[in-house]
C-alpha cells in the first residue's frame, strides 16, 4: 500500500501559486492580440511592452523592500496587491467596443507582416478611450500581475527555510498547473462563445479571472508566513551584494534571459496569429492560442519546475545557465520554421521546460542563495527587475520595431542567434571564472550568505572546510 505524504506547511503555498496563476493564466497570454483585436500594431506594442518593464525594474524592489520593511503586515499589502492586480484585468471588460476595421475584415489574406491600416483608422484607435483605458489597465495589471509573482517567490523562499532552494519548483509546479489549464479553458470557451465572429468576445476569460481571484485570496488568508529577523540596513546590506563580482554577472546575463524571453512572451500569439491567417486556420485561432499555453505549462513546465531541483544540484547554477539558453536557440528557431500553428503547439511542448521553467527557477534560486537574511523580497525584485524588468523593455522594444520592418521569421532567427551566442559567451565566462566561485547547490552543505562581507569570503573561493 502506497502512503501519500502531504507537507501541510507548504500546501498553502502550492494552492496559492495554483489559483493565483489560475487566475491570471485567462487574460495574460492574451493581451498582445488583445490589442491587436483593437487595431494597434507591432511596433506600437512594442514600445507599450518595453515601457511596463521599466514600471517593474522600478516597482518590484520598491514593493519588495515596502514587504520586508513592514513585516507584520506582510500578508495584507500581498492580499491588497493581489486583488488590485486581478481588478484591474477584470476592468478591462467594461471598456468601450471598437468598431471592426476594414484591414481586420480582410485579415485572412494577409501575410506576416504588419497590415497596414490608413493614418485615419490609426488615429482613430489610438485617441480612442478603449485604446488608451487598454493601455492604462494593461500596465497596472502586469506591475501588479510581475510584483504579486517576485513576491510569492520570495514568500515561498521563506515558507521552505534556509537551504530550500531546491524544493521551490515543486511548489511553482502548481501555478503552471494552473495557468495551463485555465489558459485552454479561456481559448476554447472565447472561440465557442463568438463561434464565427471576427471580433472575439473576452467575456469567458473575465468570468474565470474573477472566481479564481476569490479563491486564491482566500488561501493567502490562510498563508502562514515565517517570522524572521529584520537586517540592520536592508538597503545597504543588498547594495553590498550587489558589489560581488559573480553575482553582478550573473544578474547581467539573467538581463540577456529576459531580452530573449520578451519576444516569446509578447508576440508568439501575435506570430501564431499571423502564420494562422495564411494558413487558414483562424476559425479556431483561440483554441490554438489556448493549447499552446496549455502545452508549454502541462507539458514541459510541470516536468521541469518538478525536476528542476534535482537538475540544479546535479550540473550546478553555471552549467544549467548555458543549457538553458541554448533550449531558447532552439526553441525559436523551430517556431520560426513551422508551417502552421499547430507545429507551434508541438514545439512548446517540448521546449519550454528547458528554457523558461528551468531558466526561471535557476535564477531565483540564486537570488534566495545569495540574499543576506531578512532581504529576500528585495533581492528577488532587484533580479526579476533585472531579468523581466530592463531585459523584457530593450527585448520587447526591439521585438516590436524587427517585427513591423521585417516581419515575424526573420525576427525569430535573430533572437534564435542571440540566445546561442550568448550561450556560448556564458560557456566561456563560466569555463574561465564562475566555476570556481558560484555559490554551490547541495543543500546538505547549509550555505548561507547572511551579509554581504560573508558573501564576498564565499566568493573568493571553495571553503576548504566544507
Amino acid at each position: 500500500m502506497v502512503k501519500i505524504v502531504v507537507n501541510a506547511k507548504q500546501l498553502p503555498i502550492k494552492a496559492h501559486y495554483f489559483f493565483f496563476m489560475a487566475a491570471m493564466g485567462p487574460i495574460l497570454p492574451f493581451l498582445p492580440v488583445y490589442g491587436k483585436q483593437l487595431g494597434v500594431s507591432p511596433f506600437v506594442m512594442g514600445i507599450i511592452t518595453a515601457v511596463l518593464p521599466l514600471l517593474f525594474f522600478l516597482a518590484k524592489p520598491s514593493f519588495g523592500f515596502i514587504v520586508d520593511r513592514y513585516r507584520t503586515h506582510r500578508r495584507a499589502i500581498f492580499i491588497a496587491l493581489l486583488a488590485s492586480t486581478s481588478a484591474c484585468y477584470v476592468l478591462m471588460y467594461f471598456l468601450p467596443a471598437l468598431p471592426v476595421l476594414p484591414a481586420q475584415r480582410a485579415s485572412a489574406n494577409s501575410s506576416f507582416s504588419e497590415i497596414d491600416t490608413p493614418v485615419a483608422e490609426n488615429n482613430c484607435v489610438y485617441k480612442s478611450m478603449a485604446f488608451w483605458g487598454f493601455v492604462l489597465l494593461m500596465s497596472l495589471g502586469n506591475i501588479g500581475f510581475n510584483v504579486s509573482n517576485c513576491i510569492s517567490d520570495a514568500i515561498c523562499f521563506d515558507v521552505l527555510g534556509t537551504g530550500g532552494e531546491m524544493s521551490y519548483g515543486r511548489q511553482r509546479v502548481w501555478g503552471s498547473v494552473g495557468f495551463g489549464l485555465t489558459a485552454f479553458m479561456a481559448g476554447y470557451a472565447m472561440d465557442w462563445w463568438s463561434r464565427a465572429d471576427t471580433v472575439k468576445s473576452y467575456t469567458p476569460a473575465f468570468i474565470l479571472i474573477s472566481v479564481f481571484t476569490c479563491i486564491d485570496l482566500l488561501c493567502c488568508s490562510k498563508l502562514e508566513l515565517p517570522k524572521m529577523t529584520s537586517p540592520e540596513s536592508i538597503l545597504k546590506d543588498v547594495l553590498g551584494l550587489l558589489k560581488v563580482k559573480p553575482v553582478a554577472i550573473f544578474i547581467f546575463f539573467a538581463t540577456i534571459v529576459g531580452i530573449v524571453d520578451s519576444f516569446i512572451i509578447y508576440f508568439l500569439f501575435w506570430y501564431i496569429e499571423d502564420l494562422a491567417m495564411i494558413s487558414g486556420h483562424m476559425d479556431d485561432i483561440k483554441m490554438i492560442e489556448g493549447l499552446t499555453v496549455f502545452a508549454e505549462t502541462l507539458g514541459g513546465e510541470v516536468l521541469f519546475f518538478t525536476l528542476s531541483g534535482k537538475i540544479l544540484k546535479k550540473i550546478g547554477y553555471g552549467c544549467s545557465f548555458i543549457f538553458c539558453f541554448a533550449c531558447y536557440a532552439l526553441r525559436l528557431g523551430l517556431i520560426s520554421l513551422a508551417p502552421n500553428p499547430w507545429w507551434i503547439v508541438l514545439s512548446e511542448f517540448f521546449m519550454q521546460g528547458p528554457s523558461y521553467a528551468l531558466c526561471y527557477t535557476t535564477i531565483v534560486a540564486y537570488a534566495s542563495v545569495v540574499a543576506p537574511s531578512g532581504t529576500s523580497a528585495t533581492v528577488q525584485g532587484i533580479v526579476a527587475g533585472m531579468d523581466d524588468g530592463l531585459g523584457f523593455a530593450i527585448g520587447s522594444l526591439i521585438g516590436g520595431l524587427l517585427y513591423k520592418q521585417f516581419g515575424g521569421i526573420f525576427t525569430l532567427k535573430i533572437y534564435s542567434g542571440l540566445a546561442l551566442v550568448t550561450s556560448i559567451a556564458y560557456t566561456i565566462i563560466h569555463l574561465a571564472y564562475l566555476r570556481r566561485v558560484m555559490p554551490e547547490t547541495d543543500t546538505r552543505k547549509n550555505i548561507e550568505w547572511k551579509s554581504p562581507n560573508e558573501a564576498v569570503i564565499s566568493c573568493d573561493g571553495p571553503d576548504e572546510k566544507q
